[in-house]
């Protein structure tokens, strides 16, 4: 399944819009709804819900809170109901993957919201008389609606914030629409915020058991959506849990790990744990130097950057293997540490302090001492140097390689609106909504294939019901992620319940380093982010001819050549295409 294409066109240019939707066609999309306000247009495998009075179109899928049923269509009464109230009534009343478009029959203003998983991405464009919304901006520049300019400022501010991202992309022109959000789009085109996770931190707190109903009934629902599934394993808690909750559903499911060379990421005698536990069939690949190709970036089919090199290998294999399997989605953990609030710092200390009394926080600093191998003392210290702080945004920097203009770029961009400082709001439940924030490139940064890429724990429910947990439930008794290894305590084997390290593809990231030094020092020392003055040029020279390259700065170096070959790609297209 290669990326699915849709275009909405909307103002009240209607010759604009013909134009439009005739360069859209002569590309292979249909028309799956038009009225007075807008068109939409997409390929025929792009499910769409759609009526036309009122105007309503859901792209995706659509689930029913209470029943988590999938929605197969949209009754007179339900579209009628979200024609008055879109964002509120459909963010309470479903949940899924989807973006939902309609137009409001009194002023015409035609609305689009996406949904708070971020599953579906949407970007729109600016044109005069006309507004264009797509998930796809290579379909807009194949349709001559775009010629792509790189924002430098966006590129220094991912270099320097990593896996930050706000409503700015990296092409000029170009905006995101946040999950949870709607856009309304009139004489004027505005943004409002739907959903939103400081509504649920005040919530009651989730229990285990209800923590796993949810989980549970959530990647059920989303497995109806596919004949036949394949689940990424590594024998960790997440992937694990995503895998015993498959054996709720009806959908054929087999599972993949994909090992390193090197024993620290070789996962396999845990996967084959999980797998004979749960009665799955499990295939095991090794990671191949051969599906690296450094010249091009895994997310150069979208308007922003991503620092997963590595990746290329783990996106191949897997594609691989469900075409073996005659699988039509991929369900992975990816998001599970962050959802399930994988705590580093000392910020549960501060929570607990003021919501429950020193002797209580005295425990958790003990949790936490006893889950990061502190003592209690130095956790109390680092509590209290959080304190002294106050309130700050919960994102790391990082200035390596970076050159004076590309640090004083980054600094001018604005940040995600979820980090800013808002009273009421705990540290360590900022900190828990900034990891979440980083999840929301997570679904739509794997290269396109013949079967769907699913991230099932970024469902909303989910993380509707873990904001809900204080962020001290998460470490309770010096275990990361503590309610959700509670929640599948009987499920799972005990060894995955319980296990507390696991390996990763970081030798395979070495041995690209080693492989390919010639390689990426052309790639960094005479690129396109060298010639625009973004790099400590001499300070790369120096970590690949000094090995550190091989050791702190491997996965750094690896970002910048993401970045280098994602500007490349960009950069290239033709500048005499049509512009509207």
């Amino acid at each position: 399944m290669m990326a699915r294409r849709w275009l909405l066109v909307t103002g009240p240019d209607r010759g604009g819009r013909r134009i439009v939707e005739r360069q859209l066609g002569a590309l292979g999309l249909q028309t799956r709804l038009a009225c007075q306000g807008f068109t939409l247009m997409a390929d025929d495998d792009v499910p769409v819900l759609a009526t036309q009075n009122p105007p309503l179109a859901i792209i995706g899928a659509l689930f029913e809170r209470q029943t988590f049923a999938r929605l197969k269509r949209v009754s007179h009464p339900v579209a009628q109901t979200i024609a008055t109230d879109p964002g509120g009534f459909v963010c309470q009343n479903f949940w899924g993957r989807y973006v939902a478009i309609g137009a409001e029959k009194e002023s015409g203003e035609v609305w689009a919201l996406r949904d708070p998983s971020g599953a579906v991405p949407v970007y729109w464009v600016p044109r005069p008389g006309l507004a264009l919304l797509t998930s796809n901006v290579r379909l807009l520049v194949d349709a001559g609606l775009l010629i792509p300019r790189v924002d430098l400022a966006f590129v220094a501010a991912h270099l320097n914030r990593p896996g930050h991202h706000g409503t700015r992309t990296g092409l000029e022109e170009v905006t995101e629409l946040l999950p949870g959000t709607m856009l309304t789009m009139g004489r004027e085109i505005r943004v409002r915020t739907i959903w939103s996770p400081f509504e649920f931190i005040r919530e009651q707190p989730v229990s285990a058991a209800g923590l796993r109903s949810v989980v549970e009934r959530s990647i059920v629902a989303l497995a109806s959506c596919h004949e036949r599934l394949l689940v990424t394993v590594s024998g960790g808690l997440d992937s694990s849990i995503i895998a015993a909750s498959l054996t709720r559903s009806r959908r054929p499911v087999s599972l993949l790990t994909i090992a390193t060379v090197d024993a620290c990421g070789d996962e396999r005698p845990w996967a084959r744990l999980l797998a004979d536990a749960l009665g799955f069939a499990l295939a095991t690949d090794i990671y191949d130097h051969g599906d690296i190709d450094l010249q091009h970036s895994t997310t150069e089919h979208q308007p922003w950057l991503s620092a997963r090199t590595f990746a290329q290998g783990y996106d191949r294999r897997r594609q691989a293997q469900a075409r073996a399997s005659g699988a039509d989605a991929i369900f992975s953990g990816d998001g599970g540490d962050n959802v399930f609030c994988l705590v580093t710092s000392a910020r549960p200390v501060i929570d607990r302090l003021a919501a429950e009394g020193l002797e209580a926080a005295f425990e958790t600093a003990r949790d936490i001492a006893r889950l990061t191998s502190c003592s209690v003392p130095a956790v109390l210290r680092s509590a209290c140097l959080q304190m002294l702080r106050g309130s700050t945004r919960s994102w790391p920097l990082d200035d390596r390689f970076l050159s004076a203009q590309a640090k004083a770029l980054a600094a001018c961009m604005p940040w995600h609106p979820w980090l800013e400082p808002r009273l009421g709001v705990p540290p360590g439940k900022r900190a828990h909504i900034a990891a979440i924030i980083r999840t929301q490139k997570y679904q739509n940064a794997y290269v396109p294939g013949c079967a769907e890429a699913v991230l099932p724990l970024l469902s909303q429910p989910i993380i509707e019901a873990c904001l809900s947990v204080p962020s001290w439930e998460w470490c309770r008794n010096g275990a990361n992620r503590s309610l959700a290894r509670a929640a599948f305590e009987g499920v799972l084997p005990n060894a995955i319940v319980h296990r507390r390290t696991k390996g990763g593809p970081d030798a395979f990231c070495v041995e690209i380093i080693e492989r390919n030094r010639p390689e990426l020092r052309e790639m960094l020392l005479g690129g396109v982010l060298a010639s625009s003055d973004m790099l400590d040029a001499a300070a790369i020279d120096r970590s690949l001819t000094c090995g550190a390259a091989l050791g702190p700065d491997v996965h750094r170096i690896l970002a910048l050549v993401d970045a280098e070959a994602w500007m490349r790609a960009w950069s290239a297209d033709a500048p005499d295409r049509r512009y509207l």
